[in-house]
């Protein structure tokens, strides 16, 4: 399957406005000391523009679209009124950061 698969009922128009100018913000966020990687997630899981390779990028979407998940509902526990707009998750090695959004999430891969 091609990296971004539009599959059924997708908002093509939708997603093309939120990709606008998106090839531009990863050099720039790639181009950071540190950063290892970078890749635009659809909210469904289905990987848009990546840095990595393909089967490492399926397998981290698949993983950080279901700790967003949870992330927004614990957030929503604490405030129905609040929602989810970082997710910083920091190991001994390596940093990610996730900004998800309703159509697509970014996530950022660094070393310290």
């Amino acid at each position: 399957m091609p990296l971004g698969d539009r599959g059924r009922g997708w908002p093509l128009r939708r997603l093309r406005s939120a990709l606008r100018g998106s090839e531009a913000v990863l050099q720039r966020i790639l181009s950071h000391r540190g950063v290892v990687g970078a890749m635009v997630i659809r909210a469904d899981g289905i990987p848009l523009k990546t840095s990595l390779n393909y089967t490492t990028t399926v397998q981290y979407g698949r993983h950080l679209h279901h700790l967003i998940e949870l992330a927004g509902y614990a957030v929503k526990e604490f405030n129905p009124q609040d929602a989810l707009t970082l997710l910083r998750i920091r190991t001994e090695k390596y940093e990610i950061l996730v900004i998800p959004d309703n159509l697509i999430f970014q996530a950022t891969f660094c070393n310290f």
